[in-house]
Protein backbone atom coordinates (compact mmCIF):
# COMPACT_ATOMS: atom_id res chain seq x y z
CA UNK A 1 0.00 0.00 0.00
CA UNK A 2 1.49 3.31 -1.03
CA UNK A 3 1.82 6.29 1.29
CA UNK A 4 3.15 9.81 1.18
CA UNK A 5 6.78 10.37 2.09
CA UNK A 6 7.22 10.60 5.84
CA UNK A 7 3.89 8.91 6.64
CA UNK A 8 3.62 5.56 8.37
CA UNK A 9 1.77 3.17 6.00
CA UNK A 10 -1.65 2.15 7.32
CA UNK A 11 -3.01 -1.35 7.08
CA UNK A 12 -6.54 -1.88 5.79
CA UNK A 13 -7.56 -2.59 9.39
CA UNK A 14 -6.24 0.79 10.54
CA UNK A 15 -7.88 2.57 7.62
CA UNK A 16 -11.19 0.85 8.33
CA UNK A 17 -11.08 1.91 12.00
CA UNK A 18 -10.25 5.51 11.07
CA UNK A 19 -13.40 5.69 8.95
CA UNK A 20 -15.44 3.78 11.56
CA UNK A 21 -14.51 6.41 14.15
CA UNK A 22 -15.12 9.27 11.73
CA UNK A 23 -18.68 7.99 11.32
CA UNK A 24 -19.28 8.00 15.07
CA UNK A 25 -17.98 4.56 16.05
CA UNK A 26 -15.73 3.84 19.02
CA UNK A 27 -12.96 1.25 18.82
CA UNK A 28 -10.61 1.65 21.77
CA UNK A 29 -7.67 -0.65 22.45
CA UNK A 30 -8.55 -3.42 19.95
CA UNK A 31 -6.80 -5.35 17.22
CA UNK A 32 -7.74 -8.38 15.17
CA UNK A 33 -5.78 -11.61 15.40
CA UNK A 34 -6.19 -15.36 15.94
CA UNK A 35 -6.68 -17.14 19.26
CA UNK A 36 -8.20 -20.30 20.72
CA UNK A 37 -11.60 -19.49 19.14
CA UNK A 38 -10.14 -18.60 15.77
CA UNK A 39 -10.21 -15.08 14.44
CA UNK A 40 -11.29 -12.53 17.03
CA UNK A 41 -10.68 -9.19 18.74
CA UNK A 42 -7.94 -8.69 21.34
CA UNK A 43 -6.86 -5.81 23.55
CA UNK A 44 -3.70 -4.06 22.40
CA UNK A 45 -2.92 -3.45 26.08
CA UNK A 46 -4.64 -6.00 28.41
CA UNK A 47 -4.28 -3.57 31.33
CA UNK A 48 -6.54 -1.03 29.66
CA UNK A 49 -10.28 -1.33 28.96
CA UNK A 50 -11.70 -2.25 25.57
CA UNK A 51 -14.64 -0.26 24.28
CA UNK A 52 -16.44 -0.90 21.00
CA UNK A 53 -19.53 1.11 20.12
CA UNK A 54 -21.50 1.01 16.88
CA UNK A 55 -23.67 4.11 16.35
CA UNK A 56 -27.19 3.84 14.96
CA UNK A 57 -26.17 5.19 11.55
CA UNK A 58 -23.91 2.13 11.07
CA UNK A 59 -26.49 -0.47 12.13
CA UNK A 60 -27.69 -1.85 8.81
CA UNK A 61 -31.04 -3.66 8.52
CA UNK A 62 -30.51 -7.20 7.22
CA UNK A 63 -33.45 -6.70 4.85
CA UNK A 64 -31.38 -4.09 3.00
CA UNK A 65 -28.41 -6.38 2.34
CA UNK A 66 -27.89 -8.49 -0.77
CA UNK A 67 -25.08 -10.24 -2.62
CA UNK A 68 -23.90 -9.12 -6.06
CA UNK A 69 -21.06 -10.85 -7.90
CA UNK A 70 -19.89 -12.39 -4.65
CA UNK A 71 -19.81 -9.10 -2.73
CA UNK A 72 -22.21 -7.79 -0.08
CA UNK A 73 -24.07 -4.64 -1.04
CA UNK A 74 -26.75 -2.39 0.45
CA UNK A 75 -29.92 -2.08 -1.62
CA UNK A 76 -30.70 1.18 -3.38
CA UNK A 77 -33.36 3.10 -1.51
CA UNK A 78 -32.17 1.94 1.92
CA UNK A 79 -32.11 4.69 4.52
CA UNK A 80 -28.32 4.76 4.69
CA UNK A 81 -25.98 7.69 4.04
CA UNK A 82 -23.61 7.38 1.11
CA UNK A 83 -20.50 7.50 3.30
CA UNK A 84 -21.99 4.87 5.60
CA UNK A 85 -22.83 2.71 2.57
CA UNK A 86 -19.26 2.87 1.25
CA UNK A 87 -17.82 2.07 4.67
CA UNK A 88 -20.16 -0.84 5.34
CA UNK A 89 -19.54 -2.49 1.99
CA UNK A 90 -15.75 -2.08 2.35
CA UNK A 91 -15.86 -3.47 5.89
CA UNK A 92 -18.01 -6.46 4.95
CA UNK A 93 -16.02 -7.48 1.91
CA UNK A 94 -12.63 -7.08 3.58
CA UNK A 95 -13.19 -8.17 7.19
CA UNK A 96 -16.50 -10.00 7.65
CA UNK A 97 -18.26 -11.65 4.67
CA UNK A 98 -15.06 -11.52 2.62
CA UNK A 99 -12.76 -12.09 5.58
CA UNK A 100 -13.64 -15.75 6.28
CA UNK A 101 -17.32 -15.16 7.11
CA UNK A 102 -18.59 -16.54 3.81
CA UNK A 103 -16.12 -19.43 3.88
CA UNK A 104 -17.11 -20.34 7.46
CA UNK A 105 -20.79 -20.48 6.49
CA UNK A 106 -20.05 -22.57 3.41
CA UNK A 107 -18.09 -25.06 5.51
CA UNK A 108 -20.89 -25.21 8.10
CA UNK A 109 -23.48 -25.97 5.39
CA UNK A 110 -21.23 -28.53 3.70
CA UNK A 111 -20.97 -30.45 6.97
CA UNK A 112 -24.75 -30.44 7.29
CA UNK A 113 -25.06 -31.68 3.74
CA UNK A 114 -22.81 -34.62 4.59
CA UNK A 115 -25.25 -35.93 7.23
CA UNK A 116 -27.48 -38.91 6.34
CA UNK A 117 -30.85 -37.89 4.93
CA UNK A 118 -32.74 -39.40 7.86
CA UNK A 119 -30.72 -37.34 10.34
CA UNK A 120 -31.34 -34.13 8.39
CA UNK A 121 -35.07 -34.82 8.35
CA UNK A 122 -35.14 -35.31 12.13
CA UNK A 123 -33.12 -32.12 12.76
CA UNK A 124 -35.33 -30.09 10.43
CA UNK A 125 -38.75 -31.50 11.34
CA UNK A 126 -38.46 -32.58 14.97
CA UNK A 127 -35.87 -30.16 16.34
CA UNK A 128 -36.91 -27.07 14.38
CA UNK A 129 -33.51 -26.56 12.76
CA UNK A 130 -34.76 -26.11 9.18
CA UNK A 131 -33.35 -22.56 9.15
CA UNK A 132 -29.85 -24.02 9.10
CA UNK A 133 -30.34 -24.87 5.44
CA UNK A 134 -30.79 -28.57 6.00
CA UNK A 135 -33.75 -28.76 3.65
CA UNK A 136 -32.91 -25.69 1.55
CA UNK A 137 -30.68 -26.15 -1.49
CA UNK A 138 -31.08 -22.63 -2.90
CA UNK A 139 -28.04 -20.72 -4.13
CA UNK A 140 -28.50 -17.91 -1.63
CA UNK A 141 -28.50 -20.08 1.50
CA UNK A 142 -24.89 -19.12 2.31
CA UNK A 143 -25.96 -15.48 2.56
CA UNK A 144 -29.08 -16.46 4.53
CA UNK A 145 -26.90 -18.42 6.95
CA UNK A 146 -24.39 -15.55 7.23
CA UNK A 147 -27.06 -12.97 8.04
CA UNK A 148 -28.87 -15.28 10.44
CA UNK A 149 -25.71 -16.02 12.42
CA UNK A 150 -24.65 -12.37 12.72
CA UNK A 151 -27.85 -10.39 13.05
CA UNK A 152 -28.88 -8.84 16.35
CA UNK A 153 -32.29 -7.56 17.39
CA UNK A 154 -32.36 -3.77 17.61
CA UNK A 155 -35.55 -1.76 17.90
CA UNK A 156 -38.20 -3.41 15.76
CA UNK A 157 -35.83 -5.22 13.42
CA UNK A 158 -32.60 -7.11 12.95
CA UNK A 159 -29.32 -5.42 12.06
CA UNK A 160 -25.66 -6.11 11.42
CA UNK A 161 -23.17 -4.26 13.62
CA UNK A 162 -19.80 -3.76 11.92
CA UNK A 163 -16.61 -4.35 13.96
CA UNK A 164 -18.46 -5.41 17.10
CA UNK A 165 -19.77 -8.56 15.38
CA UNK A 166 -16.15 -9.75 15.09
CA UNK A 167 -16.06 -10.37 18.86
CA UNK A 168 -16.47 -14.07 19.68
CA UNK A 169 -18.99 -15.42 22.18
CA UNK A 170 -18.35 -16.66 25.73
CA UNK A 171 -20.61 -17.21 28.73
CA UNK A 172 -18.47 -14.76 30.71
CA UNK A 173 -18.33 -12.24 27.88
CA UNK A 174 -19.71 -8.70 28.01
CA UNK A 175 -23.44 -8.29 27.47
CA UNK A 176 -24.39 -5.81 24.77
CA UNK A 177 -25.50 -2.33 25.75
CA UNK A 178 -28.22 -1.28 23.29
CA UNK A 179 -28.69 2.33 24.37
CA UNK A 180 -28.17 4.69 21.39
CA UNK A 181 -26.42 2.07 19.31
CA UNK A 182 -24.78 -1.18 20.42
CA UNK A 183 -21.63 -1.42 22.52
CA UNK A 184 -19.49 -3.45 24.89
CA UNK A 185 -17.05 -2.15 27.48
CA UNK A 186 -14.67 -4.22 29.61
CA UNK A 187 -11.16 -5.26 30.52
CA UNK A 188 -9.84 -8.56 29.15
CA UNK A 189 -6.68 -10.45 30.01
CA UNK A 190 -6.80 -12.16 26.62
CA UNK A 191 -9.49 -12.10 23.93
CA UNK A 192 -12.25 -9.48 24.09
CA UNK A 193 -15.43 -11.57 24.27
CA UNK A 194 -19.14 -10.78 24.05
CA UNK A 195 -22.17 -12.64 25.38
CA UNK A 196 -24.43 -13.15 22.37
CA UNK A 197 -27.52 -13.90 24.44
CA UNK A 198 -29.19 -16.58 26.50
CA UNK A 199 -29.97 -19.72 24.51
CA UNK A 200 -30.22 -23.44 25.11
CA UNK A 201 -27.75 -25.75 23.27
CA UNK A 202 -30.07 -26.12 20.28
CA UNK A 203 -30.56 -22.37 20.09
CA UNK A 204 -26.80 -21.72 20.29
CA UNK A 205 -26.17 -24.17 17.47
CA UNK A 206 -29.04 -22.94 15.31
CA UNK A 207 -28.20 -19.25 15.76
CA UNK A 208 -24.41 -19.17 15.83
CA UNK A 209 -23.14 -22.65 15.02
CA UNK A 210 -21.81 -22.96 18.57
CA UNK A 211 -21.69 -26.41 20.17
CA UNK A 212 -22.55 -25.78 23.81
Amino acid sequence: MSSRKGQVPRTKWDEMLVEFRALGGVADNIEQRYGALGRGLFPIDPKKPVRIAVPKNLLIDVKDIFCENGLLRIKKGAKVGERERVFFEFYQNEFSWGGEGKADCEEFLERLDALPGSVKEILANEFGLAQLGISNRSDDRTLVRFLHSRKITYGNGHVLMPVLELANHAENGCFYNVDEGISINGTFKAEALAHYGIADPFGAFENWGIVS
